[in-house]
Order: structure tokens, then sequence, then C-alpha cells
């Protein structure tokens, strides 16, 4: 019968090593596990507060509308028909010209700041070389 090999003290500082490694990277993996989670939760939340808040500005912006058109009906003493789509127009135009602007803003914005634009460059230009 053949004795099996006794271990070296080397190996088993090794195998501790190993172990309490593992042992950190598992509970690091765990706390960043709920961080994330907690984050998530964050999200979800402020989420469901902007959509409500969005949704109740839009109600309070088309019963404003609406009330609108009904004071311009009266004080004017133009059909209904008229002063709904007088408002409406009004609305389309300002929209319109909001949208143009935000399309020109969007256009002017740089994307690449001008350093990292720069290096870029040079290592593109150095590689061709």
């Amino acid at each position: 019968m053949a004795d099996a090999p006794a271990q070296s003290p080397l190996s088993n500082t090794t195998q501790g090593l190993i172990t309490d490694i593992e042992k950190l990277l598992g509970q690091r993996l765990g706390r960043l596990k709920d961080e994330v989670v907690n984050e998530l939760g964050k999200a979800t939340t402020a989420g469901a507060s902007f959509g409500g808040g969005l949704g109740m500005a839009a109600l309070g912006t088309i019963l404003g509308g609406i009330g609108f058109v009904h004071l311009a009906h009266k004080v004017t003493g133009l059909p209904l028909w008229l002063c709904y789509a007088g408002s409406s127009a009004a609305a389309c135009a300002v929209g319109a010209g909001m949208l143009a602007e935000g399309a020109k803003k969007v256009g002017e914005m740089d994307v690449v700041p001008d350093g990292t634009g720069r290096a870029l460059r040079e290592a593109v230009a150095g590689n061709g070389r």
C-alpha cells in the first residue's frame, strides 16, 4: 500500500489564500448586487413619479386648453369650432417653433469634447505613419 503524498505547507498556504480570496470576492459581489438592486428600486420610484407628473401636466394642459377655447368663444362670440381651430393652430405653431429651436440647439452640440477630439485625431494620424 502506497502512502498518499503529504501536502507541503506552501500548498496548504496557497489553498488557504485561494479560499480567502474566493470568500472576499463573494462578499464584494453580494454587496454590489445589493447596491444595484437598491439603485434600480430608486430608479423605478423616480420613473413612476416622473411619469405621473407628466400625465398630470398633460391633463392640466388639455383641460386648460378647453377652458381657453370656451373663454374665447364667450368673449369673441365666434363659433365654437372656429375657436377650437384657432387655438389648435396657435398651439401647433408654437410647438413647431419649439421643435425647430430644439433641433437647432442639438445641431450646435459638440458631442466629443475638444481635447478628446484633438487626442483622437493625433492618435489616428500617428497610426497612419
